[in-house]
Order: structure tokens, then C-alpha cells, then sequence
């Protein structure tokens, strides 16, 4: 193998990371955007003419974002985390699969909604941005649970910010002196 094949391999494999990466943004976004009630993020994370099928939504872009924000601003708190993600990449087609978990406090603030679930994804790059073309959810498992401070009042001390406000915004970051100590 001669210098042009490896430094050929070294940009294909360079590419590839780069696409993964980048992939990987979209996925977390996503989270960031339900979680943060950001619809600009969420928006984002879709081309325009994307389709989503969510639950017993199923619709485009334009649609979804205004449907997600607004289920996701009925709980006073959510947290999604992907967890395993796998991805195949195909020049400008990337076929996904991402395990979600998540939590909800649910209204009253007693009760934790709490699942697993997967997101199949198809997503393209256009125009050198990668993001959803194609979305469908499918839930693994529920569940309600009681809520606890189990950890204590300090480490409950800063809420998540359901905005701009949230401490993952600002920029430079300053960490606040705690007022409660165990």
C-alpha cells in the first residue's frame, strides 16, 4: 500500500468519525431540546420535510415541535439520556438506532414517570448538515414510581431550568455556592 491509499484510508476513516459525531449531536440535541423545552433545538434536529411518528403522533417537523414541546411543558421536570447507539453510515444516508431513557416528574410532583425506549432513525446530510429525515419511537417500557429526595435537600438545591435560564446556558460558566450542606 503506498502513501496515496493510506492517506485515502485516513480521510475515509476521518470522514467517518466525523459523521458519526456529528450524527451523535443530532441524537443528543434532540434530547436537550425536549428536556430544555427548546424549540429551536428541536427544530434543528429535523430537516424541514422530516416525518415523525411519536406515540399516536405522526406528522412532519413543523407539527411535531409545537406537539413535543407542549407534552413535555405538561411535567414540571424530564430527562432524557441516550444510551447505546448504534448507527450505519451510507454516504449521505445514516440508519440509527438510539436506546432512550427517561424520566419524568409527573404534575402533582409525587410521582416519576419512567421508561425505555428506542428511536429508528433515518438521517441525511444535506448541504453538509446532518439531521432526521425519518423517526419513528418505540417504547420498551413504562412505568410510575413514587418520587423521593432520597439524596437530600442539597442536592436538590438547582432546579432544572425548563429555558434559556437553565445553568447548561451560561456561558462563561459560574458555579454557585451551595446554601445547603449535608
Amino acid at each position: 500500500m503506498g502513501a496515496s491509499d493510506e492517506l485515502a484510508d485516513l480521510i475515509r476513516e476521518v470522514r467517518y468519525l466525523k459523521d458519526r459525531l456529528e450524527i451523535s449531536d443530532v441524537i443528543a440535541a434532540y434530547c436537550r431540546g425536549l428536556d430544555r423545552l427548546d424549540a429551536d433545538v428541536l427544530r434543528q434536529t429535523y430537516h424541514v420535510d422530516a416525518i415523525d411518528r411519536h406515540g399516536p403522533f405522526m406528522g412532519d417537523r413543523e407539527t411535531f415541535v409545537p406537539w413535543a414541546i407542549e407534552l413535555e411543558a405538561g411535567f414540571p421536570a424530564t430527562h432524557h439520556s441516550v444510551t447505546t447507539h448504534l448507527c450505519e453510515i451510507n454516504g449521505d444516508i445514516a440508519n440509527a438506532e438510539s436506546y432512550c431513557v427517561f424520566f419524568v416528574v409527573m404534575p402533582g410532583g409525587t410521582k416519576l414517570g419512567a421508561g425505555a425506549a428506542r428511536y429508528i432513525d433515518e438521517l441525511e446530510r444535506r448541504d453538509g448538515t446532518w439531521a432526521l429525515s425519518k423517526r419513528v419511537e418505540v417504547m420498551d417500557c413504562s412505568y410510575e414510581l413514587d418520587q423521593s429526595s432520597w439524596l437530600g435537600p442539597a442536592w436538590e438545591e438547582l432546579p432544572p431550568g425548563r429555558d434559556k435560564a437553565d445553568l447548561s446556558y451560561l456561558r462563561p460558566l459560574e458555579i454557585p455556592e451551595p446554601i445547603l450542606r449535608d
